[in-house]
């Protein structure tokens, strides 16, 4: 493990979270369904004092009344705790170690990584230290690549128009690892405001895709010599059919209903036909009406 947490302090330290969370839940329900912005926050702040030293490495989100960021009438009573590893590879461990200490409470259904939906709707701007960026900046090119466990990766190249990119990047001294373990150096754009790039991309591919599946991210400002006649810079959103495709090659279930992914929670079959996907009893129940009709009896 990549932190200084020892595997038994996680365990103690898990353990007691969801503890002290289930105890009280009933406060932590009430301040979510019937209190107001400032509520919520402060049980933020509540689950992280819960998490003691693990709150360095993880990250929480709630939402009331949605299925992956969806809203439901079935789902009105419904709260949503999603536990992200702040965009860290290394925190990932604990994150899983979070989920699956998770407890059975009423009107609670827990999630890997940070709320994500491929049918969310784009961010149009971004405002950051009192600058405003659009989502029409920015431009990319990806090609596929492979991780050292020969995993299959999506490396980006992302196109910074002139205007943003005088207040988002600066050029520094970069060194790269090669395979016989030398040091190459090489002067590369990076963003000065991280925060603004991590928003864009958690909101296109997903923290998962960011943490997993994403090789080297380039960033060129408009008129790099880098960037050649005939160059073509797509859209950001076309990144979302690059990782779909990784989805479908890496055998990633999604939920019928709400379009939730495998890698954020333990989905389950019907367990009549055994051939539909879902990743909580709601959204069965929310498809029952339709699936039933079509529902045959698995012979296996």
């Amino acid at each position: 493990m990549a932190s200084k947490i020892t595997s038994e302090d996680l365990k103690t330290h898990t353990i007691a979270f969801w503890v002290s969370f289930e105890r009280q839940w009933g406060i932590i329900y009430e301040a979510i369904t019937q209190g107001n912005n400032a509520d919520r926050q402060q049980i933020l702040q509540l689950l992280h004092y819960f998490a003691g030293p693990l709150t360095d490495y993880l990250d929480f989100e709630l939402t009331l009344g949605e299925i992956n960021r969806t809203v439901y009438e079935s789902a009105k009573a419904m709260v949503e705790l999603y536990i992200s590893p702040r965009l860290l590879k290394s925190n990932v461990p604990i994150m899983e170690a979070m989920y699956s200490g998770k407890k059975n409470i009423p009107n609670l259904q827990v999630y890997k990584y940070r709320s994500y939906n491929s049918k969310d709707p784009l961010i149009s701007t971004i405002e950051y230290e009192d600058v405003t960026f659009a989502y029409t900046d920015f431009g990319c090119q990806h090609f596929s690549g492979v991780s050292e466990e020969k995993q299959p990766l999506v490396n980006l190249v992302i196109y910074v128009r002139k205007a943003a990119a005088e207040k988002l990047l600066t050029k520094k001294e970069v060194t790269f690892i090669l395979p016989d373990k030398s040091e190459q150096k090489s002067m590369k754009w990076l963003p000065t405001k991280t925060n603004v790039v991590d928003v864009i991309l958690t909101n296109i591919i997903g923290e998962y895709n960011l943490i997993h599946r994403t090789g080297y991210i380039e960033f060129l400002p408009e008129g790099d010599p880098l960037i050649v006649g005939g160059s073509i810079f797509t859209e950001l959103a076309d990144l979302r059919g690059a990782y779909s495709v990784l989805d479908k090659s890496m055998g990633i279930s999604t939920c019928l209903v709400c379009n939730r992914k495998s890698y954020q929670c333990n989905m389950a079959f019907c367990s009549r036909c055994r051939k539909i996907k879902y990743c909580c009893k709601p959204c069965q129940l929310i498809d029952y009406s339709n699936h039933k009709t079509m529902c045959i009896k698995s012979q296996s």
